[in-house]
């Protein structure tokens, strides 16, 4: 294994959706309003995007990605060495607007965080499922030899020595 590359899932419907404005934006740009179908086209094409994270070990970089299309862009940055590999339980909220309501969705999420010079991480991925998250860590694990820490209850325990 060369290279991890994480992306964060985007919904069906939220990429529907942008997939739906960036067509509806090429059509207006090509046979109605300039204005209108680049604005639709530049709203579509942003919803698409998603962000990440890649590693890579033959060269010993890292970086945070932005994607589309399977393009990644991201600047590399030399990889530190890891102390120890964290699936940590937390939750993320998402700011929802309509209109003139608004609300926050919030949502349990295991991240998987690589400590280095003791106290500094990297949130390398991002889930919702506990095992998911176990199983990139034990990537990491078996990858980096590092050991596995299990912080999603009150009391961290060591998985791996």
């Amino acid at each position: 294994m060369h290279r991890i590359t994480y992306l964060r899932k985007v919904p069906f419907t939220k990429y529907l959706i942008s997939f739906l404005l960036f067509v509806s934006g090429l059509y207006f740009l090509i046979y109605q309003n300039i204005f209108f179908g680049l604005l639709f086209a530049v709203i579509g094409f942003g919803l698409m995007k998603t962000e990440g994270s890649q590693i890579d070990f033959q060269t010993q970089k890292y970086r945070n990605i932005q994607s589309i299309f399977a393009i990644h862009v991201g600047k590399w940055k030399p990889l530190p060495v890891f102390d120890y590999v964290s699936v940590f339980k937390t939750t993320e909220g998402k700011r929802i607007s309509v209109a003139t309501a608004s609300t926050v969705m919030r949502e349990e999420i295991y991240e998987v965080n690589l400590f280095y010079e003791n106290s500094k991480r990297i949130t390398f991925y991002k889930t919702t499922n506990k095992e998911d998250a176990f199983k990139m860590a034990m990537n990491f694990h078996r990858s980096l030899n590092l050991k596995v820490l299990d912080a999603t209850n009150a009391q961290n325990v060591w998985v791996t020595t």
